[in-house]
């Protein structure tokens, strides 16, 4: 059994919506269904992607091909030395099976607050709000103010989360306790980091371009107060 997806150095995202698909080839008549299990780095293929024996070795196509779709779990340990292994289900013939490449899971981010349609009043403190799967436990908030010079990231906080899966939040007070900002710009993102030494592990998201506006405060006239409107091309000095 030779196991040819996941493939060297290829990005997983535990609890991705869209399972992904492990294949392998196979040669000889022997071995009719297989099991697979995943490992993260200890070497003892103790995850189970599918045990029950009932996963045909031979997906029909054409050649000897089989393949599973896999729903990487949450709870998976983030590493960047994965594999797989498909195994004979037979008792017996353990010692026949396959190996993927080394590849990585990483955590997921999912950004549900500002989108493109956010306009924000500078000076003001807004929620940003965003989804994980995965054990990402701290991320790094960020905010930009112009994308077309490039990234120009300045900090907000940073952010603990706790589980495998969630959905989190940072204020992000624009006062002047906060990061004091009083520009406005219809260029405006943030982003979300999460923290990791490995950079084969690092994820990170994005917002849409959104604005930050100004907030103004009429003075006058005061509540009660008559207010004339005249032509200053016909009178110029007006007489109320």
């Amino acid at each position: 059994i030779t196991v040819t997806t996941p493939t060297l150095d290829q990005q997983l995202t535990a609890g991705n919506a869209t399972p992904y698909t492990v294949n392998w080839s196979y040669v000889g008549t022997g071995t009719t269904a297989v099991k697979l299990y995943y490992d993260t780095g200890a070497g003892t293929y103790t995850g189970v992607i599918d045990d029950s024996g009932t996963v045909n070795i031979d997906d029909g196509t054409a050649g000897e091909y089989g393949h599973f779709d896999w729903s990487v779990p949450n709870d998976v340990s983030l590493s960047n030395n994965v594999h797989v292994k498909v195994v004979d289900a037979a008792a017996g013939f353990e010692n026949v099976y396959g190996l993927s490449p080394q590849f990585n899971v990483k955590g997921g981010l999912t950004l549900s607050t500002p989108t493109g349609a956010t306009a924000w009043e500078t000076n003001t403190s807004q929620d940003i709000g965003w989804t994980f799967t995965g054990g990402i436990t701290n991320v790094d908030v960020a905010y930009d103010l112009n994308d077309a010079d490039g990234d120009q990231w300045t900090a907000i906080a940073t952010k603990a989360q706790t589980g495998t899966s969630g959905s989190s939040t940072q204020a992000w007070d624009m006062s002047l306790a906060g990061t004091n900002l009083t520009s406005v710009s219809n260029k405006v993102r943030v982003r979300i980091k999460a923290q990791n030494a490995d950079s084969d592990l690092q994820t990170q998201v994005i917002s849409p371009l959104f604005k930050l506006i100004a907030k103004f405060t009429i003075t006058e006239p005061v509540n009660g107060a008559s207010v004339y409107v005249y032509d200053a091309a016909k009178n110029p000095n007006p007489t109320p």
